[in-house]
């Protein structure tokens, strides 16, 4: 049963709990769906209700340990939006107990907060492909529940988070490619092909500029890797073998799956 204002089409929430003693994992009863429930009911961007999102959660459970009375949890995260966005944390700790409710709201807590993280930082990614620098303010706001989550008591690994939203959110030519390379997309499916080729331009042009500005970056590959083979079918079709190659050059990983989108030509130059 789906809010119809939900942001969150679909979120998966997985759990591996095998470092935890048997007896301690009940106190994550109902953990899975108190997240998945808040997730799917809470409206995280107003104004991209027409937009649907899909989030998907890793907690790799650690250890715990009692506060007062609460017990808190250690785990490792993995986020990911299911395709070309994924955020890895360890040192990642939260209170939980069984029937806890979660309501959207600006107060950090420890758990919800995390959660609230992570979908404004796949919100902000993803509406960098609609508009340009789309995600801007959803990168603030998931840096400022960073900053609470520094000053608050459980304050572990927030830092390392502060730094990746506003690594993300200064990565300007990133952010440019992937708008580039989606509105390249919409183009080459519709057989639109005026304009193709200055997006396909543009987007090689922005993965230089993060060549040339950051060097080697996580998120770039991640979201390469995803689409290399849209990237390679359209550079194919619009004879840009040299943009390719730069994209070889600068994430060896691609050069398998590239190679295929080469004329033997190329190829020789590239072993």
């Amino acid at each position: 049963n789906v809010n119809i204002f939900a942001q969150f089409t679909e979120a998966k929430i997985n759990l591996n709990k095998d470092r935890l003693q048997q007896s301690i994992t009940n106190e994550l009863d109902n953990f899975e769906i108190s997240i998945q429930n808040y997730i799917l009911n809470s409206e995280f961007a107003p104004d991209a209700m027409d937009i649907d999102f899909f989030i998907e959660l890793l907690f790799v459970f650690e250890g715990f340990s009692d506060k007062g009375n609460k017990k808190v949890f250690n785990t490792q995260i993995l986020a990911t939006n299911g395709l070309d966005q994924q955020f890895f944390s360890k040192g990642v700790e939260f209170s939980y107990y069984p029937g806890q409710n979660f309501f959207y709201n600006n107060q950090f807590e420890s758990l919800r907060s995390l959660i609230d993280y992570y979908a404004l930082m796949i919100i902000a990614g993803d509406l960098d492909t609609y508009d340009f620098l789309g995600g801007e303010k959803y990168y603030k706001l998931a840096e400022n529940i960073a900053i609470n989550g520094k000053e608050s008591s459980y304050s572990r690994g927030w830092d390392d988070r502060k730094n990746k939203s506003e690594h993300l959110k200064t990565n300007h030519p990133l952010r440019k490619a992937k708008l580039s390379f989606f509105i390249a997309q919409d183009l080459f499916q519709t057989k639109e092909k005026n304009n193709l080729k200055k997006h396909l331009i543009e987007f090689h042009q922005f993965i230089m500029d993060v060549d040339t500005e950051i060097g080697n970056d996580k998120d770039t590959k991640i979201f390469l890797k995803s689409h290399v083979n849209e990237i390679g079918s359209m550079l194919n079709n619009q004879g840009m073998f040299n943009e390719l190659l730069d994209l070889i050059y600068y994430y060896d990983d691609l050069k398998e799956t590239l190679n295929n989108y080469l004329p033997e030509l190329y190829k020789k130059n590239n072993d």
